[in-house]
């Protein structure tokens, strides 16, 4: 745990953390997510695998997770998981599409975001929400955890009855952005 910590302190222009997020942000993430129907779930900016593990907690076992994770130190620790599930990818979130015709994959239920949206260049930012959107099976949730409001516009913009909560238990407390496909 102390190793993670001073990756994420050493790397906080990628890591965009100072910790990672608590269990209380993360359950807040998922809520929502219909774990028996789904078989693909993206994770960007899966650190050291601790939310990782947590989304894998709930997945069917048929299902893949496909866990984005560019910091070569942190996907060092997500490599220590053994779980046939879990998918690592060595590449940025903006490679969604590429990644998902690699893989044979038509979409993906539900993503959950970590990656640091309001501190990546705006460009990027809409590309990687963008792509997700196109992604996403209708009804599929896009979650997305934020230390400040900043991205909330354009979230607004290309994800359409998007909407924030707050998430008090963690560290520093978050805002947690959400957005159901339409179906």
């Amino acid at each position: 745990m102390a190793r993670s910590l001073l990756t994420y302190w050493k790397n906080i222009r990628t890591t965009g953390m100072i910790m990672p997020t608590t269990t209380f942000a993360v359950d807040h993430m998922l809520r929502g997510v219909d774990f028996e129907q789904c078989q693909n779930v993206a994770e960007f900016g899966s650190g050291d695998g601790h939310t990782t593990k947590m989304i894998l907690s709930h997945l069917p076992k048929t299902a893949k997770l496909f866990a984005f994770e560019i910091n070569e130190d942190l996907r060092r620790s997500l490599e220590l998981i053994t779980d046939p599930r879990l998918v690592i990818i060595p590449r940025g979130a903006e490679t969604l599409q590429q990644v998902l015709q690699e893989q044979q994959v038509p979409n993906i239920d539900t993503i959950i975001s970590f990656i640091p949206m309001s501190i990546l260049p705006k460009p990027l930012v809409q590309g990687i929400l963008q792509s997700s959107k196109h992604c996403l099976k209708p009804g599929g949730k896009f979650s997305q955890i934020q230390y400040n409001l900043k991205m909330r516009p354009l979230l607004r913009e290309v994800m359409p009855g998007s909407y924030f909560t707050l998430e008090m238990r963690n560290i520093p407390p978050a805002f947690l952005g959400h957005w159901f496909k339409k179906v």
